[in-house]
C-alpha cells in the first residue's frame, strides 16, 4: 500500500471516528428493527420536544434535532445500510454539525402568505361571493 492510499484511509478512519453515533442518540442497538427505529424516535421526540422543555428549551431544542437527524437517517433504509457501511452521507446534506437535518429550519421556519382571488359562492354579497383566497407556504 502505498502512503497515498495510507493517508486517505487514515483520514476516513478520522472522519467516522468524529460521526455521530445514530444508534447511541436513539437508544438502539445497531441490529435494531425498522418498528424499534421509528418507537424511539417517537418516544424522544416527544420527550424532548421544545414546547415541552419550556425551562431548558435550548437544550431541547438541540436533543430534538440530533433525535431528528438519527431517525432521518436509520429510519431510511437505504441511508441506513449506506451509514453502517461507513459512507459519507454528509455529502448528501445529512447528519449533524454543520448542514445537517435541521426540523427548526435553520433559525426559525419561513412562512409566506400569498391571498389572490378566492372564495367564490352563494352568499350574500353583491356579485355572489366573497372576493379572497388564501395560501400558505412553508419552507
Amino acid at each position: 500500500m502505498g502512503i497515498r492510499e495510507a493517508l486517505m484511509r487514515a483520514e476516513k478512519q478520522l472522519k467516522l471516528s468524529k460521526r455521530k453515533d445514530w444508534y447511541k442518540i436513539l437508544g438502539i442497538s445497531k441490529t435494531a428493527s425498522a418498528a424499534e427505529i421509528k418507537r424511539a424516535y417517537k418516544k424522544l421526540a416527544l420527550q424532548w420536544h421544545p414546547d415541552k422543555n419550556v425551562d431548558n428549551r435550548e437544550e431541547a431544542e438541540n436533543m430534538f434535532r440530533e433525535i431528528a437527524a438519527a431517525y432521518e437517517v436509520l429510519g431510511d433504509e437505504d441511508k441506513r445500510v449506506r451509514y453502517d457501511r461507513g459512507e459519507d452521507l454528509d455529502e448528501m446534506n445529512m447528519g449533524g454539525g454543520g448542514g445537517g437535518f435541521n426540523p427548526f429550519g435553520g433559525g426559525g421556519q419561513q412562512y409566506t402568505f400569498h391571498y389572490d382571488g378566492g372564495f367564490h359562492g352563494g352568499g350574500g354579497f353583491p356579485g355572489g361571493g366573497f372576493p379572497g383566497g388564501f395560501q400558505f407556504n412553508f419552507g
